[in-house]
């Protein structure tokens, strides 16, 4: 085990998640556990995959991490709506 305690030795060469080897693994993890989480549905799978759970407008706006207005939303759609069609559409392109 390596000690990362010394932050002078916090550097992306001494970070295992860098690799894309084991990026991709622990990414396809994180994935099937939010499968699991949300009993295989694919829309919220990949929503949560984002944000780490799923999130829905309820404001009409989607917020950045100080409160200002970033763009609108649909009251009830996922915050996150944006980014789940991209990766919906990057799928069904690769079929």
């Amino acid at each position: 085990t390596r000690d990362y305690s010394n932050k002078s030795k916090r550097k992306a060469e001494n970070c295992g998640l860098f690799n894309p080897y084991v990026n991709a693994v622990y990414a396809a993890k994180y994935l099937k556990y939010q499968l699991k989480r949300y009993k295989h549905n694919w829309i919220n799978a990949i929503a949560a995959y984002n944000t780490g759970t799923v999130k829905t407008c309820t404001s009409g706006w989607v917020h950045n991490a100080h409160g200002k207005k970033i763009y609108r939303c649909t009251i009830g759609s996922l915050l996150n709506d944006k980014y789940v069609d991209k990766v919906v559409k990057a799928i069904e392109e690769q079929r």
